[in-house]
């Protein structure tokens, strides 16, 4: 729950180069690999019926607004993100702050793509936040609880979807479903858990900072273990303010089920953009297994297992010869767009600047009522 010291002026060695490298030709090597399989299977069972790029434009010209509605959804999809943040950043003490918490939202879909499990958003997001002058307590504490309250939402989401459109899934695609849901489940479960039993948290910490000076992996232990607690304490005194403000929990709620819903639509607007046909609901609860069971998989970004998935589930969806098509789109929404506007407002930053924000109160909301006390430790 620590977050890693912020050293901006430390120069990249050859190395780190070297890694860089390295792990972007594999990111590139998967998404071809994936998109040649799929080109294939379309392929081999009658390439007489694949579309070509000018039949492809015949058939979409017709269903153009199809697409351009998928994009408005990538929009509602990063904003409604945006505003979780900036209610979080507002109601922390930090005042309305639109600009910083579109940029974090978009930096964590950014880096989400970069890295397996779609883990690399939120630590970056915590440095985002703590360089954009957020104390570091709240900066790790943010993604946390936006995490926790977008990730229940999506299980009570689900699994009513599941419950009414899963008959005609194969069981496979199924349990790696469940299985995802499980798992992303449990980081908030045991974030919550540990944020609760404070005093066993805090004697875990120093154990752990012991064990890594040890390992001389830190240097200095009171100032790991100062760090820790605060973050600790910042984090529960979040969960603790959030449980007396009921709204703020419903309206980040209804902004994660905007969020799901806007990612959801993405495969039935692809679908009817190549003139397709099918339920809207129907199709988004394919579309999350799909997203659900190729989650599990860690490549980045999923990529490779999504195009396999897509193909498994939404074949037949689409009109002959489009499927390859449909795939690449879909990959384009959920992949590359997200990249693609996370280098623009990196580029756009680095242009401008980096905007720092400061207290409109004298302390963080939520901490104002302090957290660590007799009865919490105990």
């Amino acid at each position: 729950l620590t977050l890693p010291e912020v050293n901006e002026g430390k120069a990249k060695t050859k190395k780190d180069k070297k890694k860089k490298w390295i792990s972007t030709l594999i990111l590139v090597a998967f998404n071809v690999i994936a998109i040649a399989v799929v080109l294939w299977l379309e392929l081999k069972d009658d390439a007489a019926a694949f579309v070509g790029i000018d039949d492809l434009g015949k058939q979409i010209g017709g269903n153009y607004y199809w697409l351009l509605i998928a994009v408005g959804a990538y929009a509602a999809h990063t904003l409604s993100d945006a505003f979780v943040y900036f209610t979080l950043i507002r109601q922390c003490g930090y005042g309305n702050r639109f600009g910083l918490a579109l940029r974090v939202a978009i930096l964590g879909k950014y880096y989400d793509n970069l890295t397996p499990w779609a883990t690399g958003g939120q630590p970056f997001q915590m440095v985002y936040m703590a360089k954009a002058s957020l104390d570091t307590p709240t900066a790790c504490t943010l993604p946390f609880v936006k995490h926790t309250i977008r990730i229940f939402t999506l299980d009570a989401f689900v699994i009513t979807l599941f419950a009414i459109y899963s008959d005609e899934i194969s069981w496979v695609i199924k349990l790696g479903a469940a299985l995802a849901i499980v798992f992303t489940s449990l980081l908030p479960i045991v974030v919550m858990f540990f944020s609760k039993k404070l005093n066993f948290t805090f004697k875990l910490t120093e154990k752990v900072v012991k064990l890594g000076v040890k390992m001389r992996l830190v240097k200095d232990y009171d100032k790991a273990v100062g760090k820790a607690r605060d973050t600790v304490d910042s984090l529960a005194a979040a969960y603790k303010y959030l449980s007396y403000h009921k709204s703020t929990i419903v309206i980040l709620a209804i902004l994660s089920l905007i969020d799901l819903v806007a990612v959801g639509s993405y495969p039935y607007l692809i679908v009817r953009a190549l003139g397709g046909e099918g339920s809207f609901w129907e199709i988004m609860s394919r579309s999350y297994f799909v997203t659900l069971s190729s989650g599990i998989i860690p490549t980045p970004g999923s990529s490779g297992a999504s195009e396999g998935a897509f193909y498994s589930v939404f074949d037949g969806a689409t009109p002959a010869g489009t499927l390859f098509w449909a795939v690449i789109l879909y990959r384009v929404l959920v992949f590359y767009l997200p990249i693609f506007v996370g280098l623009v407002s990196q580029l756009i930053e680095g242009i401008m600047g980096r905007s720092h924000v400061k207290l409109v109160g004298k302390e963080v909301s939520w901490l104002k009522k302090k957290t660590i006390n007799k009865n919490d430790a105990e």
